[in-house]
């Protein structure tokens, strides 16, 4: 729309319920007072259709007459760290099902951490027991500075086991886990890497498994320190979780 003409033409030949922000209810009502189209609503005063509406519309009444009301933030602000953590199901003691339950909290973090496009430079992790039983309870963390700024699955989690390694105690039962991702740079930062060795920073292989995953549902590729028969001890309880009305189809409320 390079002219009035053609800003005319298409405001004309624009629905008014085609407008954004206008939905079904607003629409009738506008429909009943013959605007039936954007150009109708331009032509009306906006302290008018304040009045019988409210701001929301008045605004979207200024835009369409030229004026700049609703402000668009053209910068996603991206997170400065990235946390994953949970609760267990059960109490744990043994270190290889907490690795694991750990495993899956930092591939989420990563997944984070790369749809930003970022690197993380530090990551720590955190084991506690349960807080309410005072005499026996326990919490550590502890802080890993990565050799090299990166946002590969496989090399966070080797470092995060490391970790969890350095404040694990035997014959405790842990309750709850979890990595943050600190210190994170864009991935198209200029690196100081290390002279002896070439490190890939951005892992294609990582990028490659996130595009698969989220075409043909979580988990369809996994790392093997992820996933074993002890799933089921380390995931969080759902059974009371609120049913997914609008994004699942078993969920749909139905009239009966």
């Amino acid at each position: 729309m390079d002219n009035d003409i053609s800003e005319k033409t298409a405001l004309q030949t624009t629905a008014i319920g085609d407008v954004w922000g206008i939905g079904r209810r607003w629409s009738a009502h506008l429909l009943q007072q013959r605007i039936k189209t954007a150009f109708d609503l331009r032509l009306i005063n906006a302290a008018i259709i304040r009045q019988q509406y409210n701001i929301t519309l008045a605004n979207t009444t200024r835009e369409l007459q030229g004026h700049t009301c609703i402000q668009l933030e053209d910068i996603v602000k991206v997170k400065k760290n990235i946390l994953s953590s949970k609760s267990f199901g059960q109490p744990l003691p043994a270190y290889q099902v907490i690795a694991e339950a750990l495993s899956n909290y930092t591939l989420r973090a990563c997944e984070k951490l790369r749809a930003q496009h970022s690197l993380t430079t530090e990551i720590t992790v955190f084991l506690k027991t349960n807080r309410f039983n005072k005499e026996h309870y326990y919490s550590r963390t502890y802080t890993i500075a990565l050799p090299s700024p990166s946002n590969d699955t496989r090399i966070i989690i080797h470092y995060a086991k490391k970790a969890l390694l350095e404040i694990y105690k035997p014959g405790l039962l842990y309750c709850k886990t979890g990595v943050l991702l600190s210190d994170l740079i864009g991935d198209t930062a200029p690196l100081q890497l290390d002279l002896f060795q070439q490190t890939i920073t951005v892992s294609p292989v990582a990028v490659m498994i996130d595009h698969i995953n989220q075409r043909f549902g979580k988990n369809t590729v996994f790392l093997a320190c992820q996933k074993t028969e002890s799933v089921n001890r380390w995931q969080s309880k759902a059974q009371f979780k609120s049913p997914c009305y609008t994004t699942r189809w078993a969920d749909i409320i139905s009239a009966q």
